[in-house]
């Protein structure tokens, strides 16, 4: 399904990459490891490093590999992907180096082009979006993205894998760059205050902060609420819209920029729709619009469409009813079955009880499963899938019995309200193909 017009926006794509590996293949007739390691890091002197997979044990194994680690620095050795071209490459901070320096050269080694000094300027430049086409400058071009932080801007990759996280800065114009490789994967860790002190070290110039502005005219058209669009996985926009969005609000000259999860970003005015953001030097944001007129706010990476209100309520409302629906079923089908054991199973109460309870069985199987076959078919994922389709279904069975009910009781009126709290968000979770929910393809 193609999600944009090719050329409008940027998506990351691993799966691009392992395309083009798989087209290198095919062109040199040899594995896309074999060609990269003789034709690119044999040519840079980087000797230590090789895009064939490599690990702490068994066969083959490099003891001088460093292991990574989760969370309670737990160590994990490093594991194989599928998408090899997307993310398997060795190296040592020396290798590291020489890379760098070729990046920030013109292209050239012992005297010949060995990249296109044109590929070469292209870096970190987008090449046909939407927003470069209106203005903004950055965004993410061949390998590389505008890096605008800590008073410097410069361009980076950044990368990371279970256990590990690396990123690459250069700075071309000054000959600088500065390149880490972080043997701890943590969602605690704080990585930019790292790499904030490498770029101080570095003693870089600042570039130009362009001038402030004034907000525009139809400045208050794009005051609202905006989601991601496309979606970061399209499978699972719900979430990315329930738990996504944002709102955008113009104060003291400034447009106010506040995700639901996540810190709040002023963006001052800086001319001809750009903006910038209070912690970039350059302009790193544009107001757009689409086809039809409607408001676009894009960073280069990211394009966020205006939405209305009622989208992001509703959508929170019908989530608000259907936990409240299930945790009703498990305090009064708790309640049935400590008076009447296996007899609440007739009891609508009873068998709504069963059908929110079946949706916590998989979670030990996923526990005791490897984090690589998430995508896979298991008995977790099988279970998952069963328990999506018996939860609707049983509140059905649980609605009928309520409404065969003759001289229904208060308490049995708001066990079949309750059935319908639970259908209506099992609905919704089926408009946005979460329902069936199934992991593996």
């Amino acid at each position: 399904t193609v999600r944009f017009q090719p050329g409008t926006q940027v998506s990351y794509s691993n799966a691009g990459y392992a395309l083009l590996g798989l087209v290198i293949e095919a062109v040199t007739s040899e594995p896309y490891e074999d060609y990269l390691d003789k034709n690119l890091l044999l040519p840079l002197g980087m000797n230590d490093s090789t895009f064939h997979f490599t690990t702490q044990t068994g066969r083959g194994a490099d003891p001088k590999l460093a292991w990574g680690h989760t969370e309670g620095e737990k160590p994990v050795q490093t594991m194989p992907i599928m998408f090899r071209p997307a993310g398997q490459f060795t190296t040592t901070a020396g290798d590291m180096a020489r890379f760098a320096r070729f990046l920030m050269s013109d292209g050239t080694v012992d005297g010949e082009t060995f990249i296109n000094p044109e590929y070469m300027a292209a870096r970190g430049v987008p090449h046909a979006t939407d927003a470069k086409w209106a203005g903004l400058a950055a965004g993410y071009g061949l390998g590389m993205n505008t890096y605008d932080r800590f008073g410097a801007v410069g361009l980076c990759h950044s990368g990371n894998s279970i256990g590990y996280v690396s990123q690459l800065c250069i700075y071309p114009e000054e000959q600088k760059a500065f390149f880490i490789g972080v043997n701890t994967d943590s969602e605690n860790a704080d990585y930019p205050a790292l790499f904030s002190k490498l770029v101080k070290e570095l003693k870089l110039k600042a570039p130009i902060e362009p001038a402030s502005d004034l907000p525009l005219a139809d400045a208050k058209d794009w005051e609202g609420y905006y989601i991601l669009s496309p979606s970061r996985i399209e499978s699972f926009r719900y979430f990315d819209v329930l738990l996504g969005f944002s709102s955008a609000k113009w104060q003291q000259g400034n447009l106010i920029f506040k995700g639901f999860v996540g810190e709040s970003q002023a963006l001052r005015p800086v001319g001809d729709h750009l903006l910038s953001a209070d912690d970039r030097m350059l302009a790193s944001h544009i107001l757009m619009r689409d086809d039809e007129g409607n408001p676009l706010i894009s960073d280069g990476f990211h394009t966020y469409a205006q939405t209305g209100a009622s989208l992001i309520y509703g959508l929170w409302a019908s989530l608000i009813l259907g936990v409240a629906g299930m945790f009703w079923f498990l305090v009064h089908g708790s309640i049935a079955f400590s008076r009447l054991g296996k007899k609440a199973i007739s009891k609508p109460e009873g068998i709504a009880f069963l059908g929110v309870v079946s949706v916590a069985l998989p979670i030990p199987f996923f526990l005791m499963q490897s984090y690589m076959a998430l995508g896979d078919m298991t008995a977790a994922s099988a279970l998952l899938a069963g328990a999506s389709l018996f939860l609707p279904l049983s509140m059905l069975i649980a609605h009928t019995k309520v409404v065969r009910t003759e001289g229904r009781n208060r308490l049995e009126t708001s066990h079949g309200l309750a059935t319908i709290a639970v259908v209506q968000f099992c609905l919704v979770l089926w408009y946005w193909d979460l329902l069936p929910l199934i992991l593996w393809n």
